[in-house]
């Protein structure tokens, strides 16, 4: 009994055509092959493959493995001698036992033929012509017509090696140069978008830090991109609605599922410089993306960045009979000035910052923020999140309305703020206050005549810096005038 070839059989995608001498089918390797990915699942592949042609006239010419979310309508291409593109297909297909048969229907076949002898299954393998696959017929040698055969007993053999299995752009052209060419292929895709994250290592004892990029890209476009120079986008690339794109396009829904495959990389840093509108970043040596992968690439590492550590608390009433019983928390903020003179100074894309403070040898997690896309010499300010124990606690101690005259009242608030600090450092507390007000305003405050405290306003607030040793409070008192039209 001859050996018998089980075929599993895998969703995949390819062009079910034979090749025919008229076609040309460019080879698997590009002679060098670029990717630019944006942030909002775009990515622009260029690629360049050798050419040689031995026919004049009208042929097909194949580029094989193109990424299975292409919109279609991108794609640009030129050869280095004149060749003419007449049209252009982007052919691919599910493989199925159907399709593999269609293609063998009018061609003999081989078949497994199930028997019992001895109480034993035995299988004879036989042959016959495939007429059909809707019944599945078959005519044997003697010519007789069967149809008990189920599919999963044909054995197919000897099936084209020419067969293309990869999603593949196909063009109709008219070529006159029998000399070896070179062409150049450009296109949009789908399936592909990176993202920043960051990582900060907070010395709160040396107020620096240590600050490191990483660059993460997801391909989910169908195919894996092998040695390719990888650059990335930053900024907002205006994209027409996805809605009318996607009716120009071919998706498979089964392949949109990213695997946990992760790959990182830690070497050298990042290139960047300005390009039209956006940023550059370019991978400083050749990258393989496998399909369905996760890759994280380091962008950039600085050390000894100095910092500035805050405590902000905003108010946003003065005229209230607002008193509260509970204390309130003060947030804690990083300032970095991202500036040369810093050892930073480098335009940052959009991402998520995690923070991590060492302190005698034990680390942990103390917050993490996002930034939006920060130029250089920008300040960023990072929310780590509320500080356990430092605390205000607000009470109104009056609240008045006088008649000013027939049009106006003034109306009077006084408040008192207790400020807290239990640890055992001494901090600067900024207390802060939304006015909202412009005209005919006043406050008079106790904070001047205090060495803990100054205050000062600036568009439209009013600031209180105060100074606190550890285990210190101190009694913040302040009077709020105001003169209001009657009318309003």
């Amino acid at each position: 009994m001859k050996s018998i070839y089980k075929i599993n059989f895998f969703i995949l995608f390819f062009t079910s055509f034979l090749y025919s001498s008229n076609i040309i089918k460019l080879p698997e390797k590009s002679l060098s092959k670029e990717l630019s990915v944006y942030n909002n699942n775009l990515a622009f592949v260029k690629e360049k493959k050798s050419l040689k042609i031995n026919k004049k006239g009208i042929l097909k010419l194949v580029f094989p493995n193109i990424a299975q979310k292409i919109i279609t309508d991108s794609v640009l291409v030129d050869f280095k001698k004149n060749i003419k593109i007449l049209t252009e297909d982007y052919e691919y297909d599910l493989v199925s036992l159907n399709k593999l048969l269609e293609i063998k229907i009018g061609h003999t076949i081989n078949f497994r033929e199930k028997s019992k002898k001895n109480n034993m299954t035995i299988f004879n393998e036989k042959k016959g012509i495939l007429l059909s696959i809707h019944p599945l017929l078959i005519k044997l040698d003697n010519g007789d017509i069967i149809s008990y055969v189920k599919k999963e007993d044909i054995i197919l053999k000897n099936m084209s090696k020419n067969l293309v299995l990869k999603p593949s752009l196909i063009w109709n052209i008219e070529n006159n140069y029998l000399k070896e060419n070179f062409i150049n292929i450009k296109y949009l895709t789908h399936g592909l978008s990176w993202s920043s994250n960051y990582v900060i290592n907070y010395n709160e004892e040396l107020n620096t830090i240590e600050f490191n990029g990483k660059i993460e890209v997801k391909n989910n476009s169908g195919i894996e991109f092998k040695d390719i120079v990888l650059k990335f986008i930053a900024g907002d690339v205006n994209i027409e609605n996805e809605n009318f794109r996607n009716k120009r396009m071919y998706i498979n829904k089964g392949f949109n599922n990213i695997s946990n495959i992760n790959d990182s990389i830690s070497s050298l840093e990042t290139k960047e410089k300005s390009f039209a509108d956006y940023h550059l970043y370019t991978i400083p040596f050749k990258v393989t993306l496998k399909n369905n992968q996760i890759k994280q690439i380091s962008m950039f590492n600085k050390t000894n960045i100095k910092v500035k550590k805050v405590y902000k608390l905003e108010n946003n009433y003065m005229f209230n009979n607002y008193s509260d019983k509970n204390f309130k928390q003060f947030n804690s903020y990083l300032e970095i000035e991202n500036n040369k003179n810093n050892n930073l100074g480098i335009p940052l894309p959009k991402g998520k910052i995690r923070i991590y403070q060492t302190e005698k040898k034990e680390t942990h997690f103390i917050g993490e923020d996002s930034i939006n896309h920060t130029p250089k010499n920008e300040k960023i300010k990072l929310k780590l999140g509320k500080a356990f124990d430092l605390t205000l606690k607000e009470k109104t101690i009056s609240l008045l309305k006088s008649k000013s005259n027939n049009f106006y009242y003034k109306l009077t608030s006084i408040k008192e703020y207790f400020f807290k600090n239990n640890t055992n450092k001494n901090k600067k507390l900024n207390f802060i206050i939304n006015k909202n007000i412009t005209n005919d305003f006043s406050i008079e405050s106790n904070c001047n005549k205090s060495n803990k405290c100054i205050f000062y306003e600036k568009n439209n607030k009013i600031y209180f810096n105060i100074s606190l040793k550890k285990n210190d409070e101190f009694l913040l008192k302040n009077i709020y005038s105001v003169y209001k039209n009657e009318k309003r």
